[in-house]
């Protein structure tokens, strides 16, 4: 449109018409599909649909106005097209940089919402310095420019996928995630005809206004560097201006809609990170592959089992340990308060043996053992061939040994309160099954603990 046809032409405004009564179509289907490819319902949820539109802008404002970064070093600074590829590494340096950067804080802190401000506002500020360029402009300087938009970019192309994951339920994950990065692209291309347009429109004009009266004017889409390589110099320089002049009008528009974009991730809404089990599992070290393999077969009755396992024996972790004592409230040592869930289980036990089955440090274990003798929680034991065994849980030891057990069951049943209410009968089911492993409780106490799940 505006080039090879003009905009009021009926193939142009054709084209125009089909696109929105396509997208109508689109949206009365999708309401109606039984499993739609794209469910109009996430659009209800806040951060999927801020989120959704701010990647649109990003893809916009990027793609549009990136794609003729190359072309502004072949045309004006005459690079091979190889040349101009890899002057683009710092762009893409950045982006890996910010993107690992603030995916560690991510995964830290469990905030994501200042990323995207802080990465639109850099990226904003990169389109705007861009539009500043011209002939003079240096290729160093070029190159930070493209730094200092990838710095940008990093912060916001991942966190905003991160914002839709976090925000929908797990049976619409893979769809949040495949639409986040579909707005993006659909930004793109949309970016890339928008500021293409105007990029053609105002090259044209700039050519006539430079060039001599009468003077053959190339059309924007013959523009090559090839082509200005046969011409005068003089001319080549009117061209290499018109192209900058041209340039700089699209990085402007691009730095309205990366303002835009600015402007609305400022409403952007933040959610707590989920806390599941695979998240559990990765804080103290468990690899997400063994918190959840494979399904072998349809049935992921046995998966679960697996993964509630896992959390039980997770207890000789100190750092989880440490937090379900705090949790419960008790001033024990993570090693004495494993201890004496240990000694209740087993009171035959000594410290030598759970060394050797653990693979822990038997000095520690010893230290536990005579913490939990001190503070008046287990019975003093009797020695044998070196080693102390046959404690057994005072009163008060009882006691704290069930105020541990409430506080597991808590931990448990907020891991998993993100499971789909229909099928909490199942995570009921494998708790019951795995009641001894998970949360004992103490022999004095007759009661079974009770491990439903469906007020959650």
């Amino acid at each position: 449109g505006g080039t090879a046809y003009p905009w009021d032409s009926g193939l142009v405004l054709g084209l125009i018409l089909v696109a929105v009564l396509a997208l109508v179509v689109f949206l009365v289907v999708e309401r109606r599909a039984s499993e739609p490819v794209l469910p109009l319902r996430l659009f209800r949820n806040a951060p999927f649909a801020v989120s959704s539109l701010v990647g649109l802008i990003v893809g916009f404002a990027l793609f549009g106005s990136v794609t003729y970064l190359p072309l502004f070093l072949q045309i004006v600074k005459g690079d091979t097209p190889t040349a101009s590829g890899l002057r683009m590494l710092p762009m893409m340096g950045g982006m890996l940089v910010t993107s690992i950067i603030s995916g560690q804080l991510i995964s830290r802190r469990g905030k994501y919402k200042i990323f995207p401000i802080i990465g639109t506002a850099i990226m904003t500020l990169g389109l705007y310095l861009l539009s500043r360029m011209n002939t003079e402009t240096s290729l160093t300087t070029a190159a930070f420019l493209m730094l200092l938009l990838g710095l940008g970019l990093g912060m916001v192309m991942q966190v905003l996928v991160i914002a839709a994951q976090n925000a929908v339920d797990y049976a619409d994950l893979g769809v949040a995630t495949s639409g986040a990065t579909l707005f993006r692209l659909i930004g793109g291309s949309v970016g890339t005809a928008v500021l293409g347009a105007i990029f053609a429109s105002k090259l044209d004009q700039h050519l006539a206004s430079l060039l001599p009266a009468g003077a053959k004017v190339a059309s924007a889409g013959a523009l090559n560097p090839r082509m200005l390589l046969s011409l005068p110099p003089a001319t080549r320089h009117v061209y290499a201006m018109a192209f900058t002049q041209s340039l700089s009008t699209v990085f402007l528009v691009a730095t309205t809609i990366g303002a835009l974009g600015f402007l609305l991730t400022l409403i952007l809404p933040e959610r707590p990170l989920r806390s599941t089990v695979a998240a559990s599992a990765r804080e103290v070290g468990t690899e997400m592959s063994d918190a959840f393999p494979m399904p072998v077969d349809t049935d992921s009755f046995p998966i679960v089992l697996r993964a509630l396992g896992l959390v039980a024996n997770r207890d000789i972790q100190r750092e989880y340990i440490a937090r379900i004592v705090g949790r419960a409230g008790v001033d024990l040592s993570p090693a004495a308060a494993w201890l004496l869930l240990q000694i209740e289980e087993n009171p035959a036990t000594d410290a030598h043996a759970l060394a050797r089955t653990y693979d822990v440090d038997v000095e520690l274990l010893t230290a536990g053992i005579a913490e939990l003798e001190t503070r008046g929680l287990v019975t003093e034991g009797s020695s044998k061939d070196g080693a102390e065994l046959n404690h057994s849980l005072t009163p008060q030891g009882c006691d704290v040994f069930d105020r541990i057990g409430d506080a597991r069951r808590l931990h448990l049943t907020e891991v998993f309160s993100e499971w789909p209410s229909e099928r909490h009968h199942e995570l009921e089911q494998a708790m019951s099954r795995l009641r001894k492993e998970l949360v004992p409780e103490a022999h004095r106490s007759g009661n079974e603990p009770d491990l439903a799940v469906s007020g959650v």
